[in-house]
Order: C-alpha cells, then structure tokens, then sequence
C-alpha cells in the first residue's frame, strides 16, 4: 500500500533559533545553501523565500492528503486504516496505523476503529463515526483463557481436532515448531500485534474460531479491554461471542503442576504461591509491581488484587468452570458453535474428579463407557484425525503419580507444603466454584 512520506522536503520547513542579541528570528532548517565553501553564513533572505518555502509545505501535505483519499484511508477528515497483509518481520506500519479492530490502550478510543484484511472491507456506523469491518455477519467467537494445569489442555486439543471450528492459538512459547508457520511466526511478533493483526481480524471471519490464549501473551489486565473491545466489535457486525475459562482447586493444581514439572525435568524454584491468581491476571509474567512476590504480605493490595480478579472475571466471561466441568464445558461450547452433542453426557465430576489423592492416582473419569470412548478417541487424536463432535473429551497429561514416585507419604508432604501458598487463589477459587455452579445449573 501507498503510505505518506515521512519527512517533508528538504528547505520546506522552518524552525526559530534564537539569535545573537534580542529576539529571534525565523531561518531556513539548511541555513548554508549560498556560499557553499566559502565558510561564511548565507545573507538574509527577502519575504519571497519563507512564502516559496510555505507553498511548497502546502503543496506536500495536499499530495499527502490526495494519495490517502485515493487509497481509502480517509474518514471524516482523519486517516484511520490502510490495507495490509501481514506485516513483515520487524516492520513497524507507517503513522502507527491500527488494523484489527483493537487499539492499545490510550492511543485509539473504543468504537472507533479500522479494520483490513487487504482483499475485503465494509464499512458500518457508530456513535463517533463510520469504521471499516472484515464481514457483515456469520462468525461466532469462542475465547478460552487457558490457565496451566485446569484441564484447558484437553480442549484446546478438542477443537484443534473438529473440523468445523477454526482453532486460533495465542501464545508463545518455544514449544511450537516452524513447521507451523502461521503460529511460529505470530509468536515471534509482540502480544500486541499478534492479536490485533491476526487473532482479531481472522476471528471476525465468517465461521465458527476458537481462541485459546495460553502462554507467553498478556494476561488479564493486559487484555481486559482488548477482550471487551473485541465483544463489542463482533456484537456491531453481527456476530456471538462467548469467553470462557476453567479454575481448579489450588492445592490440587500445584501438586499437578510441580509433579509435571519434575517429569519434563522442569525447575520449580521460582514458584511463588497463588499460581492461578497471578496466571489469569499476568499470564506468564506472574509478578509485577500490581501483583509482587510478596503481596500477601501486604493486606491492602492483596485485597486488592484479588478484588480485580473477580470483576474481571465476573464482567468479561460468560462461563466459568472448575475442571470438574470441563466435559459440561466442553459440551457448552459445542452447543455455542451449533455442532451437536452425539456423546451421552457424563460430567466428569461425578465420581473422583480431578483431585492428587493419597491414593496417588490423578483420574478425570471413571465411567467405563467413556473410558473406552476416550481410549477410542485417544487412537483417533494419535493419527491426527478430526474430532467427532460430541465425544467425550481425551485429557491430555494425566498423571500416575505412583508411576513417577509420587508415593503417599511425598504427596502429603506437596499437599502441607501447597496449603500454606494459596490464600488469594483460594478465595477466586471459591468464586469460580459459584459462577460454575450458576453457569452450569447447579
């Protein structure tokens, strides 16, 4: 696309430089362009000179203003997009022109943003004024905020696998390979244009996406804003969206995690205690100056921040779970994307749920239909093939833990340790616990 210059022509600008003595005057940016060589300072110019210069000045911002209008860029006076296609690598969009339909924050207000795919665009009205969207209706938009070790492995693997929905992943971590070029190169992209250059616009698409956001992006209070501006965006074009996410007992989750961690031959020593609190609201990050390492050692913010993390929760997602709910959940998101539930339901919270016993056993299931379902399943998701929509979920890193020497006395000793690190996760647990048993009835 055709972009403005970003300099004005050498001699058509001037500035004031104080001169030697009272006052100042107004000279030329190139002062020596008379007496080149000769070492001594050009002679003062006629009133003719500074007019030239002006026109000249005019004339560029006329050209400028012309090639905008041509290309589309213009609305009410203002340029507010420019067609693209993805960006290069490292290459920063002239004017900082926002595509996506999502602005950062304090650069851009809400309802008043451009979005191009560089092929389609449309334009609608709002309040401020008319904005540019990628389709008129027909997307429906899942957003799962996926905190580590609640089951969110299982259904992000789900939907990768049912062809009717379209998985966009939002992470980064150095786990994904360059053979998938479309993830390997977003992730090697800032958070930022990550989502506003691809997630969004690619999610307002006609058709049923699922964004799972995982690792390495920002977390809630990066995205707060973004999420409701996206909800908002898809609301104008006609679209549904539904955000969701999945807490799990605290003390159940970081024996999980520290037993995984040891597995995969991961450090744990930056553990710091209210894993889940920090992850939903500073992804991997995990600690900052609004959310320190300390923070239940200072009452006020810990009140605080916990605070935040149930409005955010409470105002920007539609359903909240516990991994206790992760087939109902499952089941949710199927009946929002309109695929059918072929599977007869059983909630995987009807027998052991997903607690690290004594027993040293981790089990997420205990129905022996679905055990063969899922063990019918697991084959299918071996050789990459799609999901059957409706069939019961296939959990991802389920853990033995008497198989990797977590023996009962070690898990007493993980749980003791755990009991004394979750005071805020706790209590936004117990929250997830009612929204769940509101969003799922009971």
């Amino acid at each position: 696309p055709r972009r403005p210059p970003s300099v004005a022509p050498p001699g058509a600008m001037a500035t004031t430089s104080p001169a030697h003595g009272d006052g100042a005057q107004r000279v030329p940016l190139l002062e020596k362009d008379l007496d080149v060589g000769s070492g001594t300072t050009a002679p003062p110019r006629s009133r003719f000179v500074p007019a030239v210069a002006t026109f000249l000045a005019a004339l560029a911002v006329s050209a400028v203003l012309f090639v905008a209008r041509r290309d589309g860029v213009m609305q009410d006076g203002a340029v507010v997009g420019l067609p693209t296609a993805f960006a290069k690598l490292g290459e920063t969009e002239a004017g900082g022109v926002l595509f996506a339909g999502v602005s950062p924050p304090d650069t851009h207000p809400d309802g008043a943003i451009a979005v191009s795919n560089g092929t389609e665009q449309s334009v609608i009205k709002t309040a401020s004024r008319p904005i540019r969207a990628l389709s008129t209706s027909g997307c429906k938009i899942g957003y799962y905020y996926h905190i580590p070790k609640t089951g969110g492995g299982s259904l992000v693997r789900y939907f990768g696998h049912l062809p009717q929905v379209e998985l966009l992943r939002y992470e980064s971590t150095k786990f994904v390979p360059v053979e998938n070029k479309t993830l390997w190169f977003w992730e090697h992209q800032s958070s930022a244009d990550h989502w506003e250059k691809f997630i969004v616009p690619q999610s307002l698409k006609p058709g049923n996406h699922l964004i799972a956001h995982h690792w390495g992006r920002f977390g809630m209070l990066g995205m707060r804003k973004r999420l409701q501006r996206l909800r908002h965006r898809a609301e104008e074009l006609g679209c549904e969206f539904m955000a969701s996410v999945t807490f799990r007992e605290p003390v159940d989750r970081d024996v999980s995690d520290e037993t995984f961690k040891r597995i995969n031959g991961v450090d744990s020593g930056n553990y710091l205690g209210d894993e889940q609190t920090r992850f939903f609201l500073l992804n991997s990050q995990r600690v900052d100056g609004r959310v320190p390492g300390d923070v239940n050692d200072k009452p006020e913010l810990a009140a605080s921040v916990l605070s935040t993390a149930r409005t955010i929760l409470t105002e920007n997602f539609d359903l909240v779970a516990t991994i206790e709910d992760l087939e109902e959940q499952k089941n949710a998101f199927l009946k929002f994307f309109d695929e059918a539930n072929t599977f007869e339901d059983v909630g995987i919270g009807d027998g052991a749920g997903a607690s690290a016993s004594s027993t040293g056993k981790e089990t997420e299931a205990s129905d022996e239909t679905r055990k063969e379902a899922s063990h019918s399943q697991e084959k299918k998701e071996a050789s990459n093939a799609p999901t059957v929509a409706g069939a019961p979920l296939q959990h991802v890193h389920e853990i033995d833990y008497a198989s990797v020497g977590v023996d009962a006395a070690e898990m007493q000793r993980l749980r003791e340790k755990f009991q004394k690190t979750n005071k805020l996760d706790a209590a936004l647990f117990e929250t997830a616990k009612a929204m769940a048993v509101e969003g799922f009835g009971g």
